[in-house]
């Protein structure tokens, strides 16, 4: 097998990453209508039950509501540039704990780890196939 073959995976995954993100793209909008109407509906049975409450500190349950619905407001709003974070930050890290001189930006590319692969693997194929010759 060549080792130019192996940008299929790349061209693969690619499209894979560009469905998916279209995908996330279409439905964001609704995502965010439901979790906007959620947190409107919290707020207000919070309210309810703060009104019925004797003797509670409102304003500090108000402000940790409010902290804690903004967090998750925030997630799903930047889930994508979050989810890269933490992906490159893994794969950085298992490059470091390997040990490796591999660049993060070739990590990312698996038709290249492929290639450097069967480039390593190469003589080893070489070196048995002429320990066993011909193939009938």
């Amino acid at each position: 097998m060549a080792t130019n073959d192996v940008g299929v995976i790349d061209t693969f995954l690619n499209a894979f990453t560009t469905t998916i993100d279209t995908g996330f793209g279409l439905v964001k909008g609704d995502v965010i209508s439901l979790a906007g109407t959620l947190s409107v509906l919290d707020i207000a049975l919070a309210g309810l039950f703060w009104a019925w409450a004797a003797d509670e500190d409102i304003i500090q349950r108000l402000v940790k509501k409010t902290l804690y619905i903004g967090f998750f407001a925030w997630i799903i709003n930047d889930f994508d540039a979050l989810s890269k974070i933490v992906f490159d930050s893994f794969a950085a890290l298992g490059l470091k704990a390997g040990g490796g001189t591999l660049a993060l930006s070739d990590f990312l590319r698996p038709g290249r780890l492929a290639s450097t692969g069967f480039d390593a693997a190469q003589p080893l194929l070489d070196s048995v196939h002429n320990l066993l010759g011909p193939v009938a």
